[in-house]
């Protein structure tokens, strides 16, 4: 994620990095050379000035196309506006399970208190990279070799990890230390962690429906590729340039929608997954340790 400054427009009037023009440039490239194409057999008479599209069918399916895109850009925010509400409720369970544990568990027990600071790190390491390429040993180095051997039997690791941190509050019911209440607590926020998991897991694996976006994509093209044909009339070769202004953003709107529709992953607009997993360690280790 891209910090900045909202207030310090006109940095980001010149902004490159973590926009979306570069992805756009190509077509409205292209856009841009197919209509010079057509004003230039306008201008030479290979097509015929009588062909041509009235510009209140450009503003009716322009209406259209506008809706679609405002529904398609939302929806991708709505996406990512749920997968940062899910991973902030994440970090406030990770910390109350974290305090939880801080009050049952002696400070005379710091093995305990240190393995379970790593467990929950690791519980959350490994649920970012369950929503990027997938968890390898590598990316838990919290965790001791006997202890990854044990998670990564499962095809699902971070299952595999709360299966025993549900192990371990056990171990402190058994010892004593902790009333019913006090289980109960800790239970709510392991079941948080684990529903909060499942949530962003289903906003990964469920994409905008493909006939959807498709049809987006199609009527992007048609669109401007009938425009110039209206456009040559008034605007002769002034067209080329309107038409990629145009372009870069109807097709900037289009491609935010893509760029936001999967929050979690590396690009400049996604979620700091990175930056939220290494806070939660660094909170739980000083409640913890």
């Amino acid at each position: 994620m891209i910090n900045y400054d909202n207030k310090a427009w006109h940095k980001q009037l010149f902004a490159w990095k973590g926009t979306v023009i570069w992805g756009t440039m190509p077509r409205m490239l292209f856009f841009m050379v197919w209509t010079a194409t057509i004003v230039y057999l306008y201008d030479h008479s290979i097509i015929s000035k009588d062909i041509k599209i009235d510009m209140v069918v450009y503003n009716v399916v322009g209406l259209a196309l506008g809706l679609l895109l405002v529904f398609r850009t939302n929806t991708s925010y709505d996406r990512y506006w749920e997968g940062r509400r899910l991973i902030g409720s994440t970090v406030n369970s990770s910390r109350n399970l974290a305090l939880l544990l801080n009050e049952l568990i002696p400070k005379a027990e710091t093995e305990k208190r240190t393995r379970l600071v790593r467990l929950i790190s690791a519980f959350n390491y490994a649920t970012k990279e369950r929503l990027r390429e997938g968890v390898t040993r590598e990316h838990l180095p919290m965790l001791n070799e006997d202890q990854k051997d044990e998670v990564f039997k499962s095809n699902h690791v971070p299952n595999a990890i709360m299966k025993v941190i549900h192990k371990e509050v056990t171990l402190i019911k058994r010892s004593g230390f902790a009333m019913e209440p006090d289980l109960i607590a800790i239970n709510n926020e392991l079941t948080t962690l684990i529903n909060n998991l499942g949530g962003m897991e289903r906003i990964r694996n469920t994409p905008v429906p493909f006939a959807y976006a498709a049809h987006l994509q199609l009527f992007i093209m048609l669109y401007f590729l009938a425009l110039p044909f209206g456009l040559y009339e008034k605007f002769h070769w002034i067209a080329v340039p309107v038409i990629g202004i145009v372009s870069l953003i109807l097709l900037g709107i289009n491609e935010i929608g893509v760029e936001i529709e999967d929050p979690f992953g590396n690009d400049p607009n996604d979620l700091p997954m990175d930056t939220i997993c290494e806070n939660i360690e660094k909170n739980i280790r000083e409640i913890l340790d």
